[in-house]
């Protein structure tokens, strides 16, 4: 995830795993807006984990996914889309997020082969 703030409301761009071993790209490109998250880039079969890989290049942003078991080479990057946001602050926040998507409940993940690039 790379967001403009740590605000609640903040521009942000993530990757996210979903339930049911699929994939999203979710993106905010405005303060206070609604976060969009597109049917259409929802991707993976459902069955495989996968692994992740968002690139920030000026204000573009691409999405990846891979579904090998090994670490993946360049060719087994599958390309999700690419969406253009701009963030007004000169830094920004990147990391790892988790969200169970309801205030009830709290939500878990575990990451691992962690790299940055």
């Amino acid at each position: 995830m790379f967001r403009n703030s740590d605000t609640p409301t903040s521009p942000f761009v993530d990757l996210e795993a979903v339930p049911g071993h699929q994939v999203t790209l979710q993106w905010r490109d405005t303060e206070g807006a609604a976060a969009n998250c597109p049917p259409a880039y929802l991707f993976g079969d459902g069955t495989t984990l996968k692994w992740l890989k968002l690139v920030k290049s000026g204000s573009n942003f691409t999405a990846y996914y891979a579904t090998t078991t090994t670490t993946p080479q360049t060719s087994d990057w599958i390309l999700i889309a690419t969406h253009t946001t701009t963030f007004t602050n000169t830094t920004y926040l990147g990391g790892l997020a988790v969200a169970s998507h309801s205030n009830t409940l709290l939500g878990s993940a575990t990451f691992d082969t962690l790299t940055q690039q």
